[in-house]
């Protein structure tokens, strides 16, 4: 299950964040969605989003095994096939948290990563992969 993998899990670890932020190189979260500040710091952002589910093991594999060391940070809402339930996603380094949630609306994966030399063809691809299936 997703929840068991070796990434180590965070409760709320901001330090990472807020040593950044106090050294300019990351922005308030507002200020992060910005193509131009991500870029104005050589930061690059990918978003991605489906209305298909994930598959559990398949984006498990994709977390701790593809995921790139030049991503920093990820955060979005995950819909795994067979799950009733959202799951908020939050990542730093390696380290994530997942957390149970209610769907207020209609099911649908949305992510945001944010790194440095992204090969966003090749990441877009693996999270593509990651995709049941079956409905």
């Amino acid at each position: 299950m997703i929840l068991d993998v070796r990434l180590s899990s965070t409760e709320q670890h901001h330090e990472w964040e807020q040593t950044l932020e106090q050294s300019g190189q990351l922005a308030s979260e507002k200020q992060a969605t910005s193509s131009n500040h991500l870029e104005n710091d050589g930061f690059e952002s990918l978003s991605f989003e489906s209305d298909r589910p994930f598959d559990m093991l398949r984006f498990q594999h994709f977390l701790t095994e593809q995921l790139p060391d030049t991503i920093y940070r990820a955060k979005g809402l995950l819909w795994f096939q067979w799950k009733t339930e959202r799951f908020i996603f939050q990542l730093s380094g390696k380290r994530y948290s997942l957390s149970k949630d209610e769907w207020p609306t209609q099911p649908l994966n949305q992510l945001v990563f944010i790194g440095r030399n992204l090969d966003k063809l090749t990441l877009m691809q693996q999270l593509n992969n990651c995709l049941s299936q079956r409905l």
